[in-house]
């Protein structure tokens, strides 16, 4: 019988362990801080990963998920600073902090990532037997006219 997988919180898991490419703390009216972070499995629509928390410095695991942002919104935000003070401004809030201490590898996911979204299943996939079959039969077809250019 087909069982289905939760690719999504696998693939959550995944993300929130990896590596942290910035982070930003602000403080909400109501008193409580928001903590915006960039992961480095971050995908491109799961990017900005948002939770809160009652201090600045409690640990990761006290902190409430809430929600996720887009990398790809240029009319809001252009990089991680621009998206902190835009979260703030909707919020009423007030920056406290903002470190990016992975600056060229957060440059390069802001270009790309390795993953479209959490919800998709990230094993890699086998190639079919056909689609090997037509790739060897291509090289074996050009082998012979790459030489007689060459000449």
């Amino acid at each position: 019988m087909f069982q289905a997988r939760n690719f999504q919180h696998d693939n959550q898991k995944a993300v929130i362990g990896s590596a942290r490419m910035a982070k930003a703390i602000t403080q909400l009216p109501n008193g409580r801080y928001e903590i915006i972070m960039v992961f480095a499995k971050s995908t491109r629509l799961e990017f900005y990963w948002i939770f809160q928390a009652r201090t600045p410095r409690s640990p990761i695991r006290t902190w409430k998920f809430m929600g996720t942002a887009v990398r790809d919104l240029p009319q809001y935000y252009s990089d991680f600073g621009s998206f902190v003070t835009h979260c703030a401004r909707l919020r009423g809030a007030t920056v406290l902090s903002v470190r990016m201490p992975r600056k060229r590898r957060l440059a390069v996911l802001q270009r790309g990532t390795e993953h479209e979204s959490i919800y998709s299943d990230w094993n890699p996939q086998e190639q079919s037997s056909s689609t090997d079959r037509l790739r060897q039969k291509s090289i074996n077809g050009r082998r012979g006219k790459l030489l007689w250019l060459a000449r």
